[in-house]
């Protein structure tokens, strides 16, 4: 009995760990499309200031994809599980909550 609660519990990890991923790699992929490629470096400086708001915008990316797992998360919990239950389109709705959450908190987080 516990070797089957177990293997749940290590399942939901998995797909939240997943949903994780799939939040970061949506927020960079939002990022690329919403801000364009990096500019060429013709200067230090500039070269320097790439890297700066390159940085920024992984830590920018990996934050909203916390808040994107931690929403999914409660949205899973409390909604999805009941009504994609015996869905056979479940992991494409998933993904499709997952790109939605990632665009609606990088478009928010650049007006701000």
């Amino acid at each position: 009995m516990s070797k089957s609660i177990a293997t749940i519990i290590l399942k939901q990890l998995v797909l939240y760990s997943f949903c994780l991923v799939m939040g970061f790699v949506c927020c960079n992929s939002t990022k690329y499309v919403i801000i364009g490629s990096e500019p060429e470096n013709h200067s230090d400086f500039m070269k320097v200031m790439n890297w700066i708001l390159s940085i920024a915008l992984i830590h920018l990316s990996l934050l909203t994809s916390a808040v994107i797992a931690i929403l999914y998360f409660l949205a899973d919990v409390f909604f999805l599980r009941k009504k994609l239950k015996n869905k056979t389109h479940a992991l494409l709705i998933r993904f499709s909550i997952i790109l939605a959450l990632a665009i609606a908190l990088f478009s928010g987080n650049l007006m701000w």
